[in-house]
């Protein structure tokens, strides 16, 4: 999950979808979805906020991608 998201964010590090978008990209049930999610924001790997969306209604969820330093300084 965390790769989907990092390798479909923008340049900024957000990735906007709802749940069942997520889903579908994947290929999987909702649920492993939200599963996968609450362990990701369980150790803080992303972070996101909702909204609805202006057009369609929709509840959207905007992921943020935190890369923690001791991470990225392992990988450089």
């Amino acid at each position: 999950m965390l790769l989907w998201l990092a390798f479909n964010a923008d340049e900024n590090g957000y990735y906007e979808r709802t749940i069942s978008d997520l889903a579908r990209e994947l290929k999987i049930q909702r649920r492993c979805v939200q599963r996968s999610l609450d362990q990701l924001l369980y150790y803080k790997e992303v972070k996101y906020n909702q909204h609805r969306s202006n057009r369609s209604g929709r509840l959207l969820r905007r992921f943020e991608i935190l890369l923690r330093p001791e991470a990225v300084a392992k990988a450089a």
